[in-house]
């Protein structure tokens, strides 16, 4: 455990100092952005270590260290792998070495050392699939936690009733009168999880992993309009005299009553309205605007590099299947699966070399199965390993010839 704690330290520590020194790559990017949002606090202690005062000061600190004395003295305990450090890792091991200070001068020692890199053993471990969970935020800020449990909060509500059973959360219209002023809920899916949602108009939603949906308790006014965050699937019940608009922050959907898709998560490059029947109109919200009229099996796409869009003939059931329990591809590159599969099964994954994210994979995976399955089953066409360590991380890397 004690190990553990200090190798996650070391890596942190790395990553901070190597995103002071110059760029990181995309994945250490990824996986130092991944620390930071976990909690607060992480954001916190970087702003800390970022401050000028304290940080000159540990720097003295650690200029004043006789470190081959410190270095003779510390082997007795711990083996090293040498190396022979360029000028740019000599530095970043100076900035993580300031970094690290009030834990120990054990731990600049071992960053000036292969070992500073925690090592991923090849554990049989298993990882679970993601499960049928929500939190329900009311607009009073009074919060319920959902899952397969019968709740029932119609008396908080005016002039609707709201009951969640069978891991499905639905509201339905009664005889009470709404105040002037709409009254909004936010149905929030976190990482490894997905939901159900029947609003009160009768529309049927299927949020994703990471997802969230504002929507008002009952729809008043001339249109019915929704804000997401991240990727749901909408059946919308018809009203010609009143449309349904799904609000993202690039782009906007409007119907009258149909079916499709929609993945707007922040940290994807590109956002897509993907329709499977009916007919919806969409325009983006940034760069120069666009209006599509689409089609079943055609996809709105925004890409946030250059503020583009364009319209691409698809099939739409691909897009749409993660909500009867089934992942799909065609074609897809192994960095976009394996963020779909993070979300899904709470991971994280490193790519160990570049040319492994631009692989390609066809093919229909349940998702219900364990993550081990899953990575077993994209291992045997695409000829890579996979390493999994007991906090869920994946490192991803090309199989050697004679596996």
């Amino acid at each position: 455990m004690i190990k553990e704690k200090i190798n996650k330290a070391l890596r942190i520590s790395y990553l901070l100092a190597s995103s002071f020194v110059s760029d990181l790559n995309e994945n250490d990017r990824v996986e130092l952005d991944l620390w930071l949002n976990k909690k607060d606090e992480n954001s916190k202690l970087r702003n800390e270590i970022l401050d000028q005062n304290a940080f000159e000061q540990r720097a003295q600190q650690i200029d004043r260290i006789d470190m081959p004395k410190e270095w003779n003295r510390f082997q007795t305990q711990i083996k090293p792998v040498t190396v022979s450090l360029q000028n740019r890792l000599t530095q970043i091991l100076k900035y993580a070495a300031v970094i690290v200070l009030p834990i120990g001068i054990a731990l600049f020692i071992l960053l000036n050392h292969e070992s500073y890199v925690p090592q991923l053993a090849n554990l049989p471990i298993e990882i679970a699939p993601g499960v049928k969970k929500a939190q329900l935020v009311l607009s009073t800020g009074e919060r319920f936690e959902l899952s397969d449990s019968t709740l029932n909060i119609s008396n908080k509500q005016e002039g609707v009733e709201i009951k969640n059973q069978d891991s499905r959360l639905n509201y339905s219209a009664t005889d009470g009168q709404l105040t002037q002023k709409a009254k909004y809920n936010t149905l929030i899916v976190g990482r490894g999880e997905e939901y159900q949602l029947a609003l009160a108009d009768g529309t049927q939603v299927w949020l994703n992993s990471e997802s969230s949906l504002r929507y008002p308790v009952k729809f008043t006014g001339k249109n019915r309009r929704v804000e997401l965050s991240g990727e749901a699937y909408f059946e919308v019940t018809h009203n010609a005299k009143k449309p349904f608009i799904v609000n993202t922050q690039e782009m906007n959907i409007e119907v009258l009553g149909t079916s499709f898709n929609v993945s707007a998560y922040a940290d994807d490059a590109t956002v897509h309205a993907t329709l499977v029947e009916g007919k919806v109109r969409v325009h983006n919200n940034v760069g120069v605007v666009k209006k599509e009229i689409l089609r079943p099996n055609q996809q709105f796409v925004f890409s946030k590099n250059d503020n583009s869009t364009r319209v691409n003939e698809v099939n739409a059931s691909f897009y749409s299947a993660w909500k009867n329990g089934v992942f799909t591809f065609e074609d897809e590159s192994l960095t976009s699966i394996m963020r779909k599969m993070e979300r899904w099964y709470d991971i994280h994954v490193f790519f160990q070399g570049q040319d492994i994210q631009r692989l390609k994979f066809s093919g229909k995976i349940p998702k219900f199965n364990t993550c081990n399955d899953v990575l077993e089953m994209i291992g045997k066409t695409t000829h890579i390993n996979f390493k999994v360590s007991k906090n869920k991380n994946v490192i991803i890397r090309m199989a050697k010839k004679e596996e």
